[in-house]
């Protein structure tokens, strides 16, 4: 299933995202807190896959991963993945909806995989499968806003 091809091919994709994340791992803050890497991309296809394998930290109270941790892992992947859609330099979350179907546990190896469904002039939207050994952990969509210049025009949101 063809829907949107990525900017780059599957080799320029994944040259980037190892840079990309291997600068954010070196800095203080999310990557390097939840060991988010790249795992595999495909051009034609329009998808990137993460990888996260599921920390103590990211456990509640009952031995399961937060459903916030997996939703920010999902929208990460989603940012990541509009980013590279190349229709903007700048990707942020418009709106985002998440489906739990099995609870993830420490240890659990997560495969990411976000993928473009539509990308236009102005939005983006990218579903992200969750997947733990090969089944469906969480699906996620998000709507991308699209930024077409490196600094976003401030929307108006109320007037003075």
């Amino acid at each position: 299933m063809s829907v949107f091809k990525l900017s780059k091919n599957d080799e320029e994709i994944k040259l980037h995202m190892e840079a990309y994340i291997d600068h954010a791992n070196s800095l203080e803050g999310f990557y390097s807190d939840y060991n988010f890497h790249y795992y595999d991309s495909s051009w034609e296809e329009g998808w990137i896959e993460f990888i996260h394998t599921a920390t103590a930290y990211d456990m509640n109270r009952y031995g399961n991963m937060h459903g916030g941790i997996i939703m920010m892992l999902a929208d990460t992947a989603s940012g990541i993945t509009s980013f590279e859609a190349g229709t903007g330099n700048s990707s942020p979350t418009m709106d985002m909806n998440i489906s739990f179907l099995k609870p993830i546990h420490k240890g659990d190896e997560m495969i990411l995989r976000a993928q473009i469904l539509y990308a236009g002039k102005h939005n983006c939207v990218v579903r992200t499968d969750v997947k733990v050994n090969g089944e469906l952990a969480a699906v996620a969509t998000t709507m991308q806003r699209m930024y077409t210049s490196t600094t976003p025009d401030k929307p108006i949101l109320l007037k003075d």
